[in-house]
Protein backbone atom coordinates (compact mmCIF):
# COMPACT_ATOMS: atom_id res chain seq x y z
CA UNK A 1 0.00 0.00 0.00
CA UNK A 2 1.36 3.32 -1.10
CA UNK A 3 1.32 5.46 1.87
CA UNK A 4 1.65 9.90 2.71
CA UNK A 5 3.14 11.01 5.82
CA UNK A 6 2.04 14.76 7.27
CA UNK A 7 4.49 15.71 9.50
CA UNK A 8 4.08 17.75 12.49
CA UNK A 9 7.57 19.33 12.96
CA UNK A 10 7.14 21.46 15.56
CA UNK A 11 5.21 18.99 17.87
CA UNK A 12 7.66 16.02 16.55
CA UNK A 13 10.86 18.36 17.19
CA UNK A 14 12.72 15.97 14.48
CA UNK A 15 12.62 14.00 11.37
CA UNK A 16 14.93 11.72 12.35
CA UNK A 17 14.10 8.31 13.88
CA UNK A 18 10.15 8.58 12.68
CA UNK A 19 8.34 5.60 11.50
CA UNK A 20 8.07 6.84 7.62
CA UNK A 21 9.72 4.15 6.05
CA UNK A 22 8.06 3.12 2.87
CA UNK A 23 6.47 6.68 2.61
CA UNK A 24 6.17 7.43 -1.05
CA UNK A 25 5.31 11.41 0.13
CA UNK A 26 6.37 12.96 3.02
CA UNK A 27 4.85 16.79 3.75
CA UNK A 28 6.64 18.59 6.46
CA UNK A 29 4.43 21.00 8.32
CA UNK A 30 7.01 23.98 9.73
CA UNK A 31 6.55 26.78 11.96
CA UNK A 32 8.13 30.32 10.75
CA UNK A 33 11.01 30.15 13.22
CA UNK A 34 12.18 26.92 11.66
CA UNK A 35 15.64 27.30 9.68
CA UNK A 36 16.82 24.22 8.93
CA UNK A 37 15.10 20.79 9.22
CA UNK A 38 17.14 17.59 10.62
CA UNK A 39 16.37 15.07 8.12
CA UNK A 40 16.55 10.98 7.49
CA UNK A 41 18.97 10.39 5.25
CA UNK A 42 17.81 6.97 4.79
CA UNK A 43 14.34 8.26 3.11
CA UNK A 44 13.85 7.90 -0.56
CA UNK A 45 10.53 9.43 -1.26
CA UNK A 46 9.74 12.67 -2.24
CA UNK A 47 10.01 15.16 0.64
CA UNK A 48 7.82 18.59 0.53
CA UNK A 49 8.48 21.47 2.89
CA UNK A 50 5.34 23.76 3.70
CA UNK A 51 6.63 26.70 5.68
CA UNK A 52 3.84 28.61 7.51
CA UNK A 53 4.46 32.74 7.68
CA UNK A 54 2.43 33.11 10.30
CA UNK A 55 2.54 31.85 14.00
CA UNK A 56 -1.17 31.27 16.68
CA UNK A 57 -2.77 28.64 18.49
CA UNK A 58 -3.04 25.77 16.52
CA UNK A 59 -2.34 27.50 13.36
CA UNK A 60 0.04 24.32 12.05
CA UNK A 61 -2.88 22.05 12.94
CA UNK A 62 -5.48 23.68 10.84
CA UNK A 63 -3.03 24.13 7.88
CA UNK A 64 -1.94 20.53 8.54
CA UNK A 65 -5.76 19.36 8.09
CA UNK A 66 -6.41 21.25 4.84
CA UNK A 67 -3.82 19.49 3.08
CA UNK A 68 -4.93 16.65 4.42
CA UNK A 69 -8.34 17.24 2.62
CA UNK A 70 -7.28 18.62 -0.56
CA UNK A 71 -5.44 15.38 -0.64
CA UNK A 72 -8.19 13.32 -0.05
CA UNK A 73 -9.73 14.45 -3.02
CA UNK A 74 -6.85 14.20 -5.29
CA UNK A 75 -4.77 10.88 -4.14
CA UNK A 76 -5.51 7.42 -5.09
CA UNK A 77 -8.20 5.57 -2.50
CA UNK A 78 -5.95 2.93 -1.87
CA UNK A 79 -3.10 5.76 -0.46
CA UNK A 80 -2.59 5.60 3.11
CA UNK A 81 -2.25 8.96 5.16
CA UNK A 82 -0.09 9.05 8.37
CA UNK A 83 -0.41 11.94 10.42
CA UNK A 84 3.12 12.16 12.77
CA UNK A 85 1.94 13.72 15.87
CA UNK A 86 2.03 13.77 19.04
CA UNK A 87 -0.52 15.97 19.52
CA UNK A 88 -4.23 13.37 20.01
CA UNK A 89 -5.93 16.54 18.89
CA UNK A 90 -5.45 15.07 15.12
CA UNK A 91 -7.60 11.25 16.32
CA UNK A 92 -10.92 12.99 15.90
CA UNK A 93 -10.46 14.28 12.94
CA UNK A 94 -9.07 11.13 11.28
CA UNK A 95 -11.54 9.16 12.70
CA UNK A 96 -14.01 11.54 10.56
CA UNK A 97 -11.61 11.27 7.88
CA UNK A 98 -12.30 6.94 7.86
CA UNK A 99 -15.39 7.13 7.95
CA UNK A 100 -15.07 9.06 4.20
CA UNK A 101 -12.82 6.02 2.85
CA UNK A 102 -9.30 7.06 3.47
CA UNK A 103 -6.98 4.90 5.26
CA UNK A 104 -5.28 6.62 7.59
CA UNK A 105 -3.70 6.76 11.38
CA UNK A 106 -1.96 8.96 13.62
CA UNK A 107 1.70 8.47 14.24
CA UNK A 108 3.46 9.64 17.38
CA UNK A 109 6.51 6.97 18.25
CA UNK A 110 10.29 7.99 17.34
CA UNK A 111 12.66 5.40 17.10
CA UNK A 112 15.60 7.44 19.36
CA UNK A 113 17.97 5.57 21.64
CA UNK A 114 18.08 6.42 25.04
CA UNK A 115 21.63 7.70 25.02
CA UNK A 116 22.87 9.44 21.70
CA UNK A 117 26.79 10.25 20.46
CA UNK A 118 27.77 12.90 18.10
CA UNK A 119 30.96 14.16 17.09
CA UNK A 120 32.87 16.29 19.54
CA UNK A 121 30.80 15.58 22.02
CA UNK A 122 29.55 13.67 25.16
CA UNK A 123 27.09 11.08 25.72
CA UNK A 124 23.33 12.88 25.36
CA UNK A 125 20.49 11.46 26.42
CA UNK A 126 17.11 12.00 24.15
CA UNK A 127 15.44 14.94 25.43
CA UNK A 128 19.08 17.03 25.62
CA UNK A 129 19.44 16.02 21.58
CA UNK A 130 16.20 17.42 21.39
CA UNK A 131 16.69 20.46 23.15
CA UNK A 132 19.72 20.77 20.97
CA UNK A 133 17.77 20.37 17.59
CA UNK A 134 15.41 22.56 18.44
CA UNK A 135 18.21 25.31 19.47
CA UNK A 136 20.14 24.54 15.88
CA UNK A 137 17.05 25.34 13.76
CA UNK A 138 16.24 28.47 14.92
CA UNK A 139 18.03 32.18 14.78
CA UNK A 140 20.72 31.86 18.12
CA UNK A 141 19.41 35.56 18.63
CA UNK A 142 16.14 33.55 20.18
CA UNK A 143 18.08 31.44 22.51
CA UNK A 144 17.26 31.92 25.75
CA UNK A 145 19.55 34.42 27.44
CA UNK A 146 18.22 33.01 31.48
CA UNK A 147 17.63 30.25 33.16
CA UNK A 148 14.32 30.33 33.63
CA UNK A 149 13.04 30.72 29.86
CA UNK A 150 15.16 27.70 28.96
CA UNK A 151 13.66 25.91 31.38
CA UNK A 152 9.88 26.77 30.16
CA UNK A 153 11.61 26.21 26.69
CA UNK A 154 12.78 23.02 27.78
CA UNK A 155 9.00 22.24 29.15
CA UNK A 156 7.35 23.30 26.13
CA UNK A 157 8.85 21.69 23.81
CA UNK A 158 8.91 18.31 25.76
CA UNK A 159 5.51 18.88 26.82
CA UNK A 160 3.69 15.69 24.42
CA UNK A 161 6.54 13.62 24.19
CA UNK A 162 7.81 13.90 28.24
CA UNK A 163 5.07 15.30 29.93
CA UNK A 164 5.96 14.54 33.45
CA UNK A 165 9.13 15.76 32.54
CA UNK A 166 11.34 17.86 35.27
CA UNK A 167 13.65 20.41 32.93
CA UNK A 168 15.69 20.79 36.13
CA UNK A 169 18.26 17.79 34.98
CA UNK A 170 18.17 18.54 31.02
CA UNK A 171 19.21 21.73 32.03
CA UNK A 172 22.39 20.61 33.77
CA UNK A 173 23.04 18.21 31.18
CA UNK A 174 23.50 21.42 28.63
CA UNK A 175 25.32 22.87 31.04
CA UNK A 176 27.30 19.50 32.06
CA UNK A 177 28.38 19.10 28.09
CA UNK A 178 29.09 23.00 27.59
CA UNK A 179 26.37 23.23 25.11
CA UNK A 180 25.55 26.68 27.43
CA UNK A 181 27.44 28.06 30.32
CA UNK A 182 25.67 30.54 32.89
CA UNK A 183 27.74 34.03 33.83
CA UNK A 184 26.14 36.56 35.26
CA UNK A 185 22.69 35.17 35.85
CA UNK A 186 22.64 35.27 31.68
CA UNK A 187 23.23 32.57 29.28
CA UNK A 188 25.99 32.21 26.47
CA UNK A 189 25.55 29.10 24.32
CA UNK A 190 28.21 27.62 22.23
CA UNK A 191 27.21 27.78 18.67
CA UNK A 192 30.00 25.27 17.70
CA UNK A 193 28.94 22.47 20.08
CA UNK A 194 24.89 22.83 19.32
CA UNK A 195 25.79 22.24 15.46
CA UNK A 196 28.08 19.42 16.23
CA UNK A 197 25.56 17.79 18.44
CA UNK A 198 22.53 18.36 16.47
CA UNK A 199 24.51 16.38 13.54
CA UNK A 200 24.91 17.48 9.66
CA UNK A 201 22.07 16.18 7.95
CA UNK A 202 19.71 19.19 7.35
CA UNK A 203 17.82 21.21 4.84
CA UNK A 204 16.96 24.71 4.42
CA UNK A 205 13.62 25.61 4.73
CA UNK A 206 12.69 28.63 2.48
Amino acid sequence: MTKWAFVDYENMGSLVGLELDGCERVFVFCGPHNHQLKTDPKWSGELTLIKLKSKGDNNLDFHLTLYLGLHHKTADPSTEFLVVSQDQGFDGMLKHLKKMGRVCRRVAKQHSPKTVKRKGTQDLSETALLIIEFLSRVESKSWPARKPKSLNQIKSLLRFSHPDLDPEPVFAELIETGIVQEKDARLVWNEKKIQLAAGPQLVTAA
